[in-house]
């Protein structure tokens, strides 16, 4: 005997939507979390993997403090990413090294800028060795250049006095300098308070005073290679 034939299914009727809203806001916060994860990692390899910063030396932490430091004043001839040369006013020429640890410091263009135009600069700089590192370079004020035939002194200035300052010469003598008005431009006392600070030797043009004083005309700073028994180890 034959089957009825059975109904067929009740349509399901119409699906409900998926909640794209929902699903949107997962991906955007996915999407967040994965550009922070890629800078994070970003910021590690640029920080961590460049090696250790420690020895930086941060240029304004130097320039507010630069009596610490000796120092050149001269004219640079010639600048490069791995030297400085510079022309003292007494026709001295020095070169400084430049090295990673203040490569930082040190502007090339500046300093290529200094030598095309003439400006004059003061360059600080340390011993490395037999050589001489610069530290970092500022400007700095025409230096006046000595009389002919004037006699001249090695000396490191010790203390200040009312009208000129005490040095020590090499030998261990003490030496008394007046400094007149007519020569106080080139004997700036700053610059010479900079080297009682630094106990830096300077070669110091002179003429004789009264009292047994020396009238100093002008005051050249020395590359630390030409000191001769004064100054800093």
């Amino acid at each position: 005997m034959d089957q009825p034939a059975q109904p067929p299914p009740p349509h399901p009727g119409p699906q409900p939507e998926p909640d794209l809203p929902a699903q949107t806001g997962w991906i955007w916060i996915v999407a967040v979390v994965v550009v922070l994860v890629a800078f994070g990692v970003a910021a590690l390899l640029l920080l961590g993997g460049s090696g250790d910063r420690s020895a930086y030396v941060d240029p304004h932490t130097l320039v507010g403090r630069p009596d610490t430091y000796p120092h050149i004043d001269g004219m640079i001839v010639r600048a490069d990413d791995q030297v400085v040369v510079l022309d003292t006013v007494t026709d001295e020429r020095v070169e400084l090294f430049i090295i990673d640890e203040y490569r930082a410091n040190i502007d090339v263009a500046h300093a290529q800028q200094h030598s095309a135009t003439g400006q004059p600069t003061r360059a600080y700089y340390r011993p490395d060795g037999d050589r001489l590192v610069i530290m970092f370079f500022d400007d700095a004020a025409a230096p006046v250049p000595p009389p002919a035939g004037a006699d001249s002194t090695v000396a490191t200035p010790t203390r200040m006095l009312d009208d000129g300052f005490l040095a020590e010469a090499a030998d261990g003598t003490e030496l008394d300098f007046r400094i007149r008005p007519e020569h106080s431009r080139a004997v700036r006392v700053e610059h010479v308070e900079r080297h009682v600070t630094a106990a830096q030797p300077a070669r110091i043009y002179h003429e004789p005073g009264t009292g047994g004083r020396l009238d100093a005309i002008t005051i050249i700073d020395l590359p630390l290679a030409e000191w001769t028994g004064t100054g800093p180890d």
